[in-house]
């Protein structure tokens, strides 16, 4: 069996299965919460990226039920994390959370890293023009 992890005597071809199902999940969930710094909070979506430094940036795109937020992560200078300068369709927030979009639209978010972050705020306190 390929990618078997217990392929050594009476344990061959018992162990591949759950390596991979369990491996994927995992690696997922490395990628979106700690890599790319995506949480989900009461109706809002927190970021707080914590990008390779030798990455630069990153492009996601989050689909629902609701709408859509397309983000483009950028550390130009390489930081890898620390406080980050946000606009929310094109409009400065300086908060590092964002509403999930309404109903078929679609929010364009820019993070980019520029030095430690101070301040966390709560999602009911921001305000997102939608385009």
């Amino acid at each position: 069996m390929p990618g078997d992890v217990a392929g050594v005597g009476d344990l061959t071809g018992l162990g591949g299965w759950s390596w991979y199902t369990g491996a994927a999940s995992w690696t997922w969930q490395l990628a979106v919460s700690s890599i790319l710094g995506i949480k989900f909070l009461k109706g809002a979506v927190c970021f707080k990226p914590c990008l390779p430094k030798e990455w630069g940036q990153a492009r996601v795109t989050l689909s629902g039920l609701k709408g859509e937020m397309d983000i483009l992560i950028e550390d130009p200078d390489h930081y890898g994390h620390g406080a980050i300068e946000i606009l929310l369709d094109g409009k400065k927030t300086g908060k590092p959370v964002g509403c999930i979009p309404g109903c078929g639209s679609i929010n364009q978010g820019h993070y980019s890293h520029s030095g430690r972050l101070t301040e966390l705020i709560k999602p009911e306190s921001i305000n997102i023009h939608r385009i």
